[in-house]
């Protein structure tokens, strides 16, 4: 049995390679699979809980081999199950191409399958082989699509990226914040600021000049004579 076809990740070739080589995403691609854990470089086992027609769902080992790995780009894959019912086993070649909209996967398998539930019928067991593969990659982009998604968030998390609005402006050393705004409020640095000022023979920040008396107040403050001191005769 021959299954080929293509289909499109919403994510970069690199990433989706990687994540094709993560058996906590790869379970995903297999409807019914329980378990798979990676055994080696490569290599892969678990179980599958699968049925087909009348045949009684049963579960099933899994073993998955990667070889020929190119990456980015391409490999090949060697699948082997065994069941009450039955057996499996086949080969597969994916290969990744970019894409404007991500990264398209292009893949051909061709199966072989024996035992009891051989006599199912090559015809329903080809139109199950395509609806369980559309939905496992269906599953896998989703899953991918949410893997990719939370390391976005957590990466932007750990470096403290602000997601409010950048104003555009020019940084000024702290060494001369001073001299760039002598009236920050400190007055060390408005001190450094006028000296600097009077070394390059500019004018020194100029202080608002005391506002004026009204009008019949002495520039001078008078003195008031003691209310208890003897005044001489005559006096009012």
């Amino acid at each position: 049995m021959i299954l080929d076809g293509e289909f499109t990740f919403r994510a970069r070739r690199q990433s989706v390679w990687m994540l094709l080589q993560d058996p906590d995403v790869l379970v995903k691609a297999m409807p019914g699979a329980q378990r798979l854990v990676q055994t080696g470089d490569g290599t892969y086992e678990g179980h599958i809980r699968i049925g087909v027609g009348p045949v009684t769902a049963a579960s099933w080992t899994l073993t998955v081999a990667l070889h020929d790995r190119q990456e980015p780009a391409s490999y090949g894959m060697k699948v082997e199950s065994k069941g009450p019912l039955g057996f499996t086993r086949g080969s597969a070649s994916v290969e990744l191409l970019d894409e404007p909209a991500g990264t398209r996967m292009k893949y051909r398998a061709d199966m072989q399958i024996g035992g009891k539930v051989a006599g199912i019928g090559q015809r329903l067991l080809d139109q199950v082989a395509r609806m369980l593969t559309r939905q496992g990659l269906e599953a896998l982009s989703r899953e991918m699509e949410l893997r990719l998604s939370l390391a976005v968030g957590s990466t932007s998390a750990s470096l403290g990226l602000a997601t409010a609005p950048t104003v555009d402006g020019e940084l000024v050393p702290a060494d001369d914040a001073a001299v760039t705004n002598p009236e920050s409020g400190d007055p060390a640095a408005a001190e450094e600021a006028t000296a600097a000022a009077d070394d390059a023979g500019a004018p020194a920040p100029a202080h608002d000049p005391e506002p004026p008396l009204a009008p019949g107040v002495p520039d001078e403050p008078l003195t008031v004579a003691d209310l208890d001191q003897e005044l001489p005769p005559g006096t009012i």
